[in-house]
Protein backbone atom coordinates (compact mmCIF):
# COMPACT_ATOMS: atom_id res chain seq x y z
CA UNK A 1 0.00 0.00 0.00
CA UNK A 2 1.18 3.56 -0.93
CA UNK A 3 0.97 6.71 1.05
CA UNK A 4 1.67 10.15 -0.26
CA UNK A 5 2.73 12.79 2.11
CA UNK A 6 2.82 16.86 0.04
CA UNK A 7 4.77 18.99 2.14
CA UNK A 8 7.74 18.12 4.19
CA UNK A 9 6.92 21.17 6.38
CA UNK A 10 5.79 21.08 10.37
CA UNK A 11 2.88 19.14 9.47
CA UNK A 12 4.37 16.72 6.98
CA UNK A 13 7.12 16.09 9.32
CA UNK A 14 5.23 15.56 12.26
CA UNK A 15 2.78 12.99 10.42
CA UNK A 16 6.08 11.58 9.48
CA UNK A 17 7.14 11.34 12.92
CA UNK A 18 3.74 9.73 14.69
CA UNK A 19 4.34 7.01 12.10
CA UNK A 20 7.80 6.33 12.82
CA UNK A 21 7.08 6.05 16.68
CA UNK A 22 3.91 3.80 15.54
CA UNK A 23 5.89 1.19 13.45
CA UNK A 24 9.02 1.33 16.31
CA UNK A 25 5.91 -0.81 18.59
CA UNK A 26 3.83 -2.46 15.49
CA UNK A 27 5.92 -2.36 12.47
CA UNK A 28 3.22 -2.52 9.36
CA UNK A 29 4.29 -2.76 5.46
CA UNK A 30 3.84 0.33 3.23
CA UNK A 31 5.83 2.48 0.66
CA UNK A 32 5.67 6.38 2.06
CA UNK A 33 6.60 9.04 -0.40
CA UNK A 34 7.45 12.49 1.09
CA UNK A 35 6.90 14.85 -1.73
CA UNK A 36 8.49 19.05 -0.62
CA UNK A 37 8.83 21.48 -3.73
CA UNK A 38 11.76 23.51 -1.80
CA UNK A 39 14.82 21.91 -1.47
CA UNK A 40 15.92 24.39 1.38
CA UNK A 41 12.93 23.89 3.34
CA UNK A 42 13.04 19.73 4.03
CA UNK A 43 11.21 19.22 7.84
CA UNK A 44 11.31 23.46 8.49
CA UNK A 45 8.81 24.43 5.80
CA UNK A 46 8.30 28.45 4.75
CA UNK A 47 7.48 28.68 8.80
CA UNK A 48 11.27 27.54 10.33
CA UNK A 49 13.76 28.32 7.29
CA UNK A 50 14.31 32.24 7.94
CA UNK A 51 17.57 33.45 7.52
CA UNK A 52 16.08 36.94 9.25
CA UNK A 53 18.64 37.87 12.26
CA UNK A 54 15.99 38.14 14.51
CA UNK A 55 13.05 35.53 14.58
CA UNK A 56 11.59 34.23 17.81
CA UNK A 57 9.35 31.69 18.10
CA UNK A 58 6.40 33.23 19.34
CA UNK A 59 5.78 30.15 22.05
CA UNK A 60 8.10 28.94 24.76
CA UNK A 61 10.13 26.26 24.38
CA UNK A 62 8.42 24.26 26.87
CA UNK A 63 4.95 24.04 24.14
CA UNK A 64 7.30 23.49 21.49
CA UNK A 65 7.63 19.37 21.64
CA UNK A 66 6.85 17.54 18.69
CA UNK A 67 6.04 13.87 20.46
CA UNK A 68 3.01 13.18 22.10
CA UNK A 69 4.93 11.02 24.34
CA UNK A 70 7.46 12.76 25.27
CA UNK A 71 7.00 16.37 26.20
CA UNK A 72 10.47 17.74 27.02
CA UNK A 73 11.54 16.29 23.14
CA UNK A 74 12.91 19.86 21.62
CA UNK A 75 14.13 20.64 25.40
CA UNK A 76 16.02 17.94 25.19
CA UNK A 77 17.48 18.60 21.68
CA UNK A 78 18.68 22.13 22.95
CA UNK A 79 20.52 20.66 25.59
CA UNK A 80 22.31 18.09 23.78
CA UNK A 81 23.09 20.33 21.48
CA UNK A 82 24.54 22.46 23.63
CA UNK A 83 21.84 25.39 23.25
CA UNK A 84 21.21 27.31 27.02
CA UNK A 85 17.48 27.87 26.74
CA UNK A 86 15.06 27.62 29.54
CA UNK A 87 11.41 26.32 29.62
CA UNK A 88 9.95 30.40 29.34
CA UNK A 89 12.51 30.99 26.27
CA UNK A 90 11.54 32.18 22.97
CA UNK A 91 13.74 30.13 20.87
CA UNK A 92 15.03 31.36 17.35
CA UNK A 93 12.83 29.62 14.57
CA UNK A 94 15.71 28.84 12.69
CA UNK A 95 17.03 26.76 15.74
CA UNK A 96 14.11 24.95 15.70
CA UNK A 97 13.71 24.18 11.84
CA UNK A 98 17.43 22.68 12.82
CA UNK A 99 15.30 20.68 15.20
CA UNK A 100 12.97 19.07 12.74
CA UNK A 101 14.94 18.62 10.30
CA UNK A 102 16.63 16.42 13.12
CA UNK A 103 13.82 14.63 13.72
CA UNK A 104 12.66 14.36 10.48
CA UNK A 105 16.17 12.63 9.50
CA UNK A 106 15.75 10.30 12.73
CA UNK A 107 12.13 9.31 11.11
CA UNK A 108 13.49 8.26 7.68
CA UNK A 109 16.09 6.14 9.34
CA UNK A 110 13.68 4.23 11.44
CA UNK A 111 11.44 3.57 8.72
CA UNK A 112 14.11 2.85 6.00
CA UNK A 113 12.92 1.55 3.04
CA UNK A 114 9.17 1.81 3.60
CA UNK A 115 10.32 5.87 2.84
CA UNK A 116 11.24 7.80 -0.06
CA UNK A 117 11.89 11.30 -0.26
CA UNK A 118 10.94 13.20 -3.16
CA UNK A 119 12.52 16.48 -3.92
CA UNK A 120 9.87 17.97 -6.65
CA UNK A 121 6.53 20.13 -7.19
CA UNK A 122 2.92 18.48 -7.10
CA UNK A 123 1.24 19.94 -10.25
CA UNK A 124 -1.64 18.04 -10.56
CA UNK A 125 -3.79 14.95 -9.29
CA UNK A 126 -6.21 12.53 -10.80
CA UNK A 127 -8.11 9.86 -9.31
CA UNK A 128 -7.66 6.16 -10.19
CA UNK A 129 -10.18 3.12 -11.16
CA UNK A 130 -8.55 1.66 -7.98
CA UNK A 131 -9.51 4.13 -5.53
CA UNK A 132 -6.17 5.31 -5.51
CA UNK A 133 -4.61 8.41 -6.93
CA UNK A 134 -2.53 9.39 -9.60
CA UNK A 135 0.34 12.31 -8.48
CA UNK A 136 1.71 14.75 -11.50
CA UNK A 137 5.34 16.00 -10.84
CA UNK A 138 6.94 18.96 -12.39
CA UNK A 139 10.40 17.18 -12.97
CA UNK A 140 9.75 13.26 -12.08
CA UNK A 141 7.35 10.34 -13.40
CA UNK A 142 4.29 10.17 -12.36
CA UNK A 143 3.72 8.49 -9.20
CA UNK A 144 0.37 6.27 -7.87
CA UNK A 145 -0.96 6.20 -4.03
CA UNK A 146 -3.76 4.49 -2.59
CA UNK A 147 -3.85 7.35 0.03
CA UNK A 148 -3.16 11.07 -0.16
CA UNK A 149 -2.34 13.99 2.46
CA UNK A 150 -1.80 17.63 1.71
CA UNK A 151 0.19 18.76 4.22
CA UNK A 152 1.29 22.25 2.54
CA UNK A 153 1.49 24.92 4.83
CA UNK A 154 0.01 28.70 4.81
CA UNK A 155 0.68 31.04 0.97
CA UNK A 156 2.52 33.70 0.72
CA UNK A 157 1.14 37.48 0.51
CA UNK A 158 -0.69 38.85 -2.53
CA UNK A 159 1.16 40.45 -5.27
CA UNK A 160 1.51 44.06 -4.79
CA UNK A 161 3.50 44.87 -7.96
CA UNK A 162 5.34 43.43 -10.20
CA UNK A 163 8.36 44.86 -12.48
CA UNK A 164 10.26 46.56 -9.78
CA UNK A 165 13.12 45.47 -7.56
CA UNK A 166 11.50 47.86 -4.74
CA UNK A 167 8.83 45.63 -4.15
CA UNK A 168 9.04 42.20 -1.82
CA UNK A 169 5.76 40.61 -2.11
CA UNK A 170 7.21 37.07 -0.27
CA UNK A 171 8.80 37.91 3.19
CA UNK A 172 9.64 34.26 3.78
CA UNK A 173 12.51 34.96 0.90
CA UNK A 174 15.32 33.58 1.65
CA UNK A 175 18.11 36.18 2.17
CA UNK A 176 15.75 38.80 1.33
CA UNK A 177 17.29 41.15 3.76
CA UNK A 178 20.70 41.13 1.76
CA UNK A 179 18.78 42.83 -0.78
CA UNK A 180 18.04 45.94 1.32
CA UNK A 181 20.36 48.55 1.38
CA UNK A 182 21.72 50.90 4.83
CA UNK A 183 19.99 53.69 5.31
CA UNK A 184 16.83 53.02 3.88
CA UNK A 185 13.19 54.68 4.22
CA UNK A 186 10.83 51.23 4.27
CA UNK A 187 7.03 50.13 4.50
CA UNK A 188 6.32 47.13 6.30
CA UNK A 189 2.70 46.49 4.98
CA UNK A 190 0.89 44.77 8.28
CA UNK A 191 1.22 45.11 11.51
CA UNK A 192 1.38 41.22 12.59
CA UNK A 193 4.00 38.88 13.77
CA UNK A 194 6.09 39.01 10.85
CA UNK A 195 6.21 42.79 10.46
CA UNK A 196 7.87 42.82 14.27
CA UNK A 197 10.54 40.24 13.22
CA UNK A 198 11.33 42.20 10.38
CA UNK A 199 11.07 45.51 11.65
CA UNK A 200 14.07 44.63 14.56
CA UNK A 201 15.59 42.58 12.12
CA UNK A 202 16.09 45.55 9.71
CA UNK A 203 16.96 47.40 12.80
CA UNK A 204 20.11 45.02 13.84
CA UNK A 205 21.23 44.74 9.97
CA UNK A 206 20.33 47.82 7.51
CA UNK A 207 20.40 50.81 10.39
CA UNK A 208 17.25 51.74 8.49
CA UNK A 209 16.43 55.22 8.47
CA UNK A 210 13.22 54.88 9.16
CA UNK A 211 10.40 52.46 9.10
CA UNK A 212 6.68 52.72 8.69
CA UNK A 213 4.01 49.19 9.86
CA UNK A 214 1.52 50.30 7.60
CA UNK A 215 -2.46 48.35 8.08
CA UNK A 216 -6.33 49.11 7.81
CA UNK A 217 -6.41 49.33 11.96
CA UNK A 218 -3.13 49.92 12.67
CA UNK A 219 -3.26 47.22 16.02
CA UNK A 220 0.29 45.91 16.99
CA UNK A 221 0.32 42.44 18.26
CA UNK A 222 0.22 42.31 22.41
CA UNK A 223 2.67 40.86 24.16
CA UNK A 224 3.17 37.35 26.14
CA UNK A 225 2.55 37.43 30.12
CA UNK A 226 3.45 33.92 31.27
CA UNK A 227 1.56 32.69 34.30
CA UNK A 228 2.02 28.43 35.08
CA UNK A 229 -1.61 28.34 36.69
CA UNK A 230 -4.33 27.56 34.17
CA UNK A 231 -8.15 28.66 33.67
CA UNK A 232 -10.81 26.18 32.93
CA UNK A 233 -13.70 26.46 30.88
CA UNK A 234 -16.81 23.93 30.66
CA UNK A 235 -17.21 22.84 27.06
CA UNK A 236 -20.49 22.43 27.73
CA UNK A 237 -20.92 26.04 27.55
CA UNK A 238 -18.72 26.80 24.65
CA UNK A 239 -21.63 24.66 22.52
CA UNK A 240 -24.02 26.53 23.33
CA UNK A 241 -22.34 29.64 21.32
CA UNK A 242 -24.13 30.17 18.66
CA UNK A 243 -23.09 33.75 17.83
CA UNK A 244 -20.26 36.69 17.33
CA UNK A 245 -22.18 38.90 20.37
CA UNK A 246 -22.43 35.38 22.65
CA UNK A 247 -18.91 34.96 22.03
CA UNK A 248 -17.48 38.53 23.48
CA UNK A 249 -20.01 38.53 26.38
CA UNK A 250 -18.85 34.94 27.47
CA UNK A 251 -14.93 35.64 26.78
CA UNK A 252 -15.00 39.37 28.80
CA UNK A 253 -17.12 37.44 31.67
CA UNK A 254 -14.15 34.53 31.68
CA UNK A 255 -11.49 37.64 31.98
CA UNK A 256 -13.58 39.21 34.75
CA UNK A 257 -13.98 35.99 36.49
CA UNK A 258 -10.01 34.57 36.18
CA UNK A 259 -8.77 37.87 37.56
CA UNK A 260 -11.11 37.97 40.00
CA UNK A 261 -10.58 34.53 41.69
CA UNK A 262 -7.10 33.28 41.07
CA UNK A 263 -5.60 36.79 39.83
CA UNK A 264 -5.14 35.49 35.86
CA UNK A 265 -4.11 37.68 32.59
CA UNK A 266 -6.35 37.83 29.59
CA UNK A 267 -3.95 36.30 27.92
CA UNK A 268 -4.04 33.20 30.06
CA UNK A 269 -7.69 33.01 29.38
CA UNK A 270 -7.36 33.38 25.89
CA UNK A 271 -5.03 30.95 25.24
CA UNK A 272 -7.34 28.66 26.85
CA UNK A 273 -10.14 29.49 24.40
CA UNK A 274 -7.74 28.29 21.69
CA UNK A 275 -7.70 24.90 22.79
CA UNK A 276 -11.78 24.82 22.09
CA UNK A 277 -12.00 27.55 19.26
CA UNK A 278 -13.13 25.22 16.48
CA UNK A 279 -16.11 24.41 18.75
CA UNK A 280 -17.30 27.78 18.57
CA UNK A 281 -16.39 28.61 14.77
CA UNK A 282 -18.19 25.53 14.04
CA UNK A 283 -21.18 26.89 15.77
CA UNK A 284 -21.41 30.45 13.81
CA UNK A 285 -23.49 30.47 11.41
CA UNK A 286 -21.98 32.00 7.57
CA UNK A 287 -23.06 34.88 8.76
CA UNK A 288 -21.03 35.53 11.79
CA UNK A 289 -18.32 34.26 10.41
CA UNK A 290 -18.36 36.52 7.93
CA UNK A 291 -18.61 39.32 10.52
CA UNK A 292 -15.82 37.83 12.64
CA UNK A 293 -13.30 38.26 9.64
CA UNK A 294 -14.49 41.71 8.56
CA UNK A 295 -14.99 42.97 12.00
CA UNK A 296 -13.41 41.22 15.15
CA UNK A 297 -10.70 39.48 13.17
CA UNK A 298 -7.90 42.34 13.12
CA UNK A 299 -8.10 43.11 17.37
CA UNK A 300 -8.41 39.12 17.92
CA UNK A 301 -5.14 38.52 15.81
CA UNK A 302 -3.95 40.69 18.06
CA UNK A 303 -4.48 39.41 21.24
CA UNK A 304 -4.10 35.78 20.15
CA UNK A 305 -0.92 36.14 17.75
CA UNK A 306 1.48 37.61 20.74
CA UNK A 307 4.78 38.63 20.36
CA UNK A 308 7.71 37.76 23.24
CA UNK A 309 8.01 40.76 26.01
CA UNK A 310 11.61 41.23 24.67
CA UNK A 311 10.19 42.21 21.20
CA UNK A 312 7.53 44.24 22.68
CA UNK A 313 10.47 46.50 24.22
CA UNK A 314 12.52 46.47 21.55
CA UNK A 315 9.96 48.25 19.30
CA UNK A 316 8.57 50.55 21.66
CA UNK A 317 12.21 51.85 22.08
CA UNK A 318 12.71 51.93 18.08
CA UNK A 319 9.21 53.68 18.18
CA UNK A 320 10.81 56.26 21.14
CA UNK A 321 13.61 56.65 18.76
CA UNK A 322 11.74 57.81 15.65
CA UNK A 323 12.88 54.89 13.88
CA UNK A 324 9.47 53.19 13.43
CA UNK A 325 6.07 54.20 12.69
CA UNK A 326 3.27 52.75 13.21
CA UNK A 327 0.69 54.08 11.09
CA UNK A 328 -3.30 52.79 10.25
CA UNK A 329 -5.34 53.02 6.85
CA UNK A 330 -6.23 51.89 3.54
CA UNK A 331 -3.69 51.98 0.46
CA UNK A 332 -5.09 53.59 -2.68
CA UNK A 333 -1.95 53.47 -5.07
CA UNK A 334 1.75 52.59 -5.13
CA UNK A 335 3.67 54.71 -7.85
CA UNK A 336 7.39 53.88 -8.48
CA UNK A 337 9.78 56.93 -9.49
CA UNK A 338 13.53 57.43 -9.96
CA UNK A 339 14.03 57.36 -5.91
CA UNK A 340 12.17 54.76 -5.22
CA UNK A 341 8.34 54.43 -4.49
CA UNK A 342 5.44 56.94 -3.80
CA UNK A 343 2.67 54.68 -1.93
CA UNK A 344 -0.72 56.73 -1.69
CA UNK A 345 -2.63 55.82 1.29
CA UNK A 346 -5.70 57.43 3.50
CA UNK A 347 -4.74 57.70 7.26
CA UNK A 348 -7.70 56.43 9.26
CA UNK A 349 -7.49 58.75 12.18
CA UNK A 350 -7.00 61.77 10.07
CA UNK A 351 -8.95 60.74 6.90
CA UNK A 352 -6.87 62.27 4.76
CA UNK A 353 -4.69 61.17 2.26
CA UNK A 354 -0.96 61.06 1.82
CA UNK A 355 2.06 59.80 0.63
CA UNK A 356 4.86 57.85 1.84
CA UNK A 357 8.05 57.85 0.08
CA UNK A 358 9.90 54.95 0.70
CA UNK A 359 12.86 52.88 -0.59
CA UNK A 360 11.42 49.38 -0.26
CA UNK A 361 8.08 47.65 0.56
CA UNK A 362 8.00 44.33 2.28
CA UNK A 363 4.52 42.76 2.06
CA UNK A 364 4.13 41.28 5.66
CA UNK A 365 0.30 40.75 5.28
CA UNK A 366 -0.46 37.62 5.67
CA UNK A 367 -1.73 34.97 3.14
CA UNK A 368 -4.54 35.96 0.07
CA UNK A 369 -7.47 35.03 -0.05
CA UNK A 370 -7.95 31.47 -0.84
CA UNK A 371 -8.76 31.50 -4.67
CA UNK A 372 -6.88 35.01 -5.00
CA UNK A 373 -3.85 33.21 -4.96
CA UNK A 374 -4.45 29.30 -5.27
CA UNK A 375 -1.27 27.15 -6.00
CA UNK A 376 -1.84 24.92 -9.26
CA UNK A 377 -2.07 21.61 -7.24
CA UNK A 378 -5.28 23.38 -5.61
CA UNK A 379 -6.67 24.44 -9.08
CA UNK A 380 -6.28 21.57 -10.61
CA UNK A 381 -7.91 19.21 -7.35
CA UNK A 382 -11.06 22.00 -7.75
CA UNK A 383 -10.59 21.39 -11.62
CA UNK A 384 -10.92 17.59 -11.19
CA UNK A 385 -13.79 17.61 -8.60
CA UNK A 386 -11.74 16.30 -5.63
CA UNK A 387 -11.96 19.30 -4.09
CA UNK A 388 -14.19 22.42 -3.28
CA UNK A 389 -13.46 26.20 -1.97
CA UNK A 390 -15.22 26.85 1.36
CA UNK A 391 -17.79 29.64 0.96
CA UNK A 392 -15.47 32.29 3.04
CA UNK A 393 -12.73 31.83 0.66
CA UNK A 394 -10.38 30.71 3.35
CA UNK A 395 -9.14 27.01 2.31
CA UNK A 396 -10.60 24.04 0.76
CA UNK A 397 -13.80 22.45 2.63
CA UNK A 398 -13.32 19.40 4.85
CA UNK A 399 -15.20 17.39 7.09
CA UNK A 400 -14.94 17.17 10.95
CA UNK A 401 -11.87 14.78 10.38
CA UNK A 402 -9.80 16.81 7.86
CA UNK A 403 -11.08 14.79 4.54
CA UNK A 404 -11.57 16.95 1.91
CA UNK A 405 -14.12 15.96 -0.20
CA UNK A 406 -15.58 16.68 -3.90
CA UNK A 407 -17.76 15.49 -6.63
CA UNK A 408 -15.45 13.06 -8.11
CA UNK A 409 -13.40 11.90 -4.69
CA UNK A 410 -13.31 8.51 -4.91
CA UNK A 411 -15.76 6.79 -2.34
CA UNK A 412 -14.28 5.67 1.35
CA UNK A 413 -10.85 7.28 0.80
CA UNK A 414 -10.78 11.30 0.39
CA UNK A 415 -7.89 12.91 0.08
CA UNK A 416 -6.35 14.02 4.50
CA UNK A 417 -5.53 17.85 5.51
CA UNK A 418 -3.37 18.88 7.92
CA UNK A 419 -2.76 22.41 8.87
CA UNK A 420 -3.63 25.24 7.23
CA UNK A 421 -6.04 24.23 4.24
CA UNK A 422 -8.17 23.08 7.28
CA UNK A 423 -8.86 26.70 8.30
CA UNK A 424 -12.11 27.22 6.78
CA UNK A 425 -13.98 24.15 9.24
CA UNK A 426 -11.64 24.82 12.40
CA UNK A 427 -10.07 28.38 12.22
CA UNK A 428 -7.67 27.90 14.80
CA UNK A 429 -5.55 24.73 12.85
CA UNK A 430 -1.78 26.23 12.70
CA UNK A 431 -0.70 26.42 15.94
CA UNK A 432 1.41 23.33 16.80
CA UNK A 433 -0.67 22.24 19.57
CA UNK A 434 -3.40 21.73 16.58
CA UNK A 435 -0.73 20.19 14.11
CA UNK A 436 0.06 17.70 17.02
CA UNK A 437 -3.19 16.75 17.64
CA UNK A 438 -4.12 15.99 13.78
CA UNK A 439 -1.18 14.36 12.79
CA UNK A 440 -1.13 11.88 15.75
CA UNK A 441 -4.80 11.23 15.10
CA UNK A 442 -4.33 10.68 11.22
CA UNK A 443 -0.94 8.72 11.83
CA UNK A 444 -3.12 6.38 13.84
CA UNK A 445 -5.73 5.99 11.27
CA UNK A 446 -3.30 5.40 8.50
CA UNK A 447 -1.02 2.73 10.16
CA UNK A 448 -4.53 1.03 11.18
CA UNK A 449 -5.53 1.18 7.11
CA UNK A 450 -1.97 -0.04 6.56
CA UNK A 451 -1.87 -3.22 8.58
CA UNK A 452 -5.67 -3.74 7.21
CA UNK A 453 -4.69 -4.00 3.72
CA UNK A 454 -1.43 -5.93 4.33
CA UNK A 455 -3.46 -8.69 6.12
CA UNK A 456 -5.66 -8.70 3.13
Amino acid sequence: MNLAIVGAGLSGTMLLIHLAQIYLKKPFEAQIFLIEAQPNQWGKGIAYSSTLPYQPLNVTAQKMNLSANDPNDFLDWLGKNGYRFGTDSFVPRSIFGDFLSDKLAEAKQILGKNIQLIADKVLNVEPLPNGGYRIELAQTAAIEAHKLVLAVGADTPPDLGKGTDKIFNNPYEPQLIDKISNNARILLLGTGLTMIDWAISLQKKCSPKTIFALSRRGQLPKSHFLQTEKWEINPEELVKICTIRQFIAHFNQNIRLAAKEKNLSWQTVLDTYRSHLCIIWDNFNEQNKRIFLRFLRPYWDSLRFRCPEESAQELELMQQMGIFNPLAGAIISIQTHSAGLLVQFKNKETQQVEILEVDYLINCTGAANFSQKMPLLYQNLVKNGLAKIDKLNIGLETDPEGCIWGDNTPAQNPICALGAVRKAKEWETTSIQSIRNQTLKLAEQLTQQLSAAFAV
